[in-house]
């Protein structure tokens, strides 16, 4: 890498020069309101952005975002690998290697424990075999069609929701110790994620109990490719670990998708998870996707957790979890 070339911090005011660059490295425009949403706005706090210029021009840029994970009960500061861009005329000169590192060094030193992400085929090297990432293995998606709903459920309702209420807090609470390791849903994170994003639009609904007991929820989304018909996406679920309250919330989702006229439905879900089944016994298939999961940890206290953080199959991840849905 060039020694003339200079890094520092993101300062408020390069938001125009790193969208420019968004634009020259992806060849599409990124909406100033979700870069707000993403680096700004995100209730676990603000990015953590590196910067590399070739005197006034941005060449680089790596950026991370607070997510705290829930591991062994206990509350753990990540991060969340974000936007790697590098400028068209400065590809194979180490640029993304040199600003992960240096983002790496700042994560540690504010406390993170760990770097996780789901780097695509492009990306997946440069991550393993560069900056020392944990090759945890592919995404797992479930494929089904859609379908009317075909339960019967007394004392129980389920109604479509804007915002989450306190009331998640409490599910979260009750259900955190069976998900494994993922980020807490609670109602600071759901609204941010999921009823604050400014340029998607998500179906959420929530399963009560007569007494407005909360027993779970699930966001949907209709994707609308560049090519072929509208296809469904659950992109978040969690309930108590019940499979009757799970099936209801999946059977919810196929008959939403059903009344809208959208057949083919897919979400990312751990293969043996209660919802795989449960999927599974509705009729849907599984596979991989050509997604990766990865991790580097930072902290040495962590280490103990190595072997339970470098198993994908003591992860809850779904779709939720991921920048791209």
């Amino acid at each position: 890498m060039d020694a003339k070339w200079q890094h520092r911090n993101y300062q408020q005011g390069d938001e125009a020069i790193i969208l420019d660059l968004f634009q020259r490295a992806f060849g599409k425009r990124m909406d100033p309101r979700l870069w707000q949403w993403y680096f700004v706005e995100n209730p676990f706090g603000r990015g953590i952005i590196k910067l590399l210029f070739d005197e006034e021009k941005l060449i680089g840029h790596y950026a991370v975002i607070p997510m705290e994970l829930n591991i062994n009960s206990t509350g753990t500061k990540a991060v969340l690998s974000m936007a790697t861009m590098t400028h068209p005329d400065y590809g194979g000169q180490g640029i993304f290697t040199f600003l992960a590192e240096k983002t790496y060094e700042t994560a540690k030193q504010n406390g993170f424990a760990l770097v996780f992400g789901f780097p695509n085929k492009n990306s997946y090297h440069g991550f393993t075999k560069k900056l020392n990432w944990h090759d945890l293995g592919r995404m797992s998606i479930f494929r089904v069609v859609s379908r009317p709903s075909q339960s019967e459920y007394i004392r129980l309702r389920v109604e479509e929701i804007n915002e989450f209420d306190n009331g998640v807090n409490q599910l979260w609470e009750n259900a955190k110790d069976h998900y494994g390791i993922t980020v807490p849903r609670t109602k600071d994170f759901l609204n941010w994620r999921f009823s604050k994003n400014p340029n998607a639009k998500y179906v959420k609904f929530m399963l009560k109990e007569d007494n407005g007991k909360i027993l779970g929820y699930v966001v949907l989304k209709n994707y609308r490719p560049e090519e072929g018909p509208v296809q469904g996406h659950i992109i978040d679920i969690l309930s108590f670990p019940n499979e009757d309250v799970a099936r209801i919330l999946i059977e919810k989702s196929l008959a939403y998708f059903y009344e809208a006229g959208i057949g083919d439905v897919s979400c990312w879900l751990p293969e043996n998870s209660l919802y795989g089944n449960v999927l599974k016994g509705l009729g849907a298939s599984s596979d991989t996707t050509e997604t990766n999961f990865g991790v580097r940890i930072f902290d040495g206290e962590i280490r103990i957790l190595d072997g339970r953080v470098k198993d994908i199959n003591n992860w809850y991840l779904t779709m939720g979890n991921s920048d791209v849905f």
